[in-house]
């Protein structure tokens, strides 16, 4: 694929045979392709033409991120190294990323020890489901066979040697709120950001306050 690239200007691709059988799908306009973690439009004018060429030039315009995040620890370092405290974010493009989607409609289910509910991060995010939301109490109004399981369910309890099942998956051990918050940590201007921060994370408790558990619970909340 391209191996030059001058903004604004001039991209240089080299073509084989399953290259051009894709660009040969593309229309003369309205298109855009990604590239290098950027989506380039192509302008009005370039258009591909002749089967046999070896190179192409075509015209750009490159669009830059217009999203960054001002969560506290996005753009912070320690005093020991030269990356940021979240270097990983913008090492896989997460700029990019979230220009297409923060995540918003997306539900994720979390497997783990659980989620704390309260955490300023996490309180906006966290999936309810409504059809027990504004049920009955005590009641399985949607039918699928746990009673009250607003934000989720705990399948272990406590103690996996002894599962302890109720519709409360809260994390007593706080491996299950660090997960969830890597996924979908408010965009809020403070602490950290998820990689999703519009989308809903389901809390399904399976590993215990000890961060224990059995494949046989991960098996019942899959």
């Amino acid at each position: 694929m391209p191996d030059i690239i001058s903004p604004g200007g001039i991209i240089h691709t080299m073509l084989n045979s399953s290259v051009q059988g894709y660009l040969d799908t593309l229309s003369e306009e309205g298109n855009s392709i990604l590239l290098k973690g950027r989506s380039l439009s192509r302008s009005r004018n370039s258009y591909f033409t002749g089967k046999n060429m070896s190179t192409t030039e075509l015209a750009f315009n490159t669009v830059s991120s217009q999203f960054v995040p001002q969560d506290d620890y996005y753009g912070t370092s320690d005093l020991f190294t030269d990356y940021t405290d979240m270097w990983g974010w913008q090492r896989i493009g997460m700029e990019d990323a979230w220009d297409i989607t923060k995540g918003n409609g997306v539900i994720v289910a979390v497997l783990d020890t659980g989620i704390d509910f309260t955490h300023s991060e996490l309180e906006n995010n966290i999936w309810r489901n409504d059809l027990e939301y504004y049920g009955l109490p005590g009641v399985d109004d949607d039918g699928n066979g746990f009673i009250d399981d607003i934000k989720g369910w705990d399948f272990v309890g406590a103690d996996y040697n002894n599962p302890v099942e109720s519709n409360n998956p809260i994390d007593n051990y706080g491996h299950g709120t660090h997960v969830a918050g890597i996924i979908a940590a408010d965009e809020n201007d403070e602490g950290i950001i998820g990689v999703a921060p519009e989308a809903k994370i389901m809390s399904l408790k399976v590993l215990d306050d000890m961060g224990s558990g059995s494949l046989e619970i991960v098996a019942q909340a899959i």
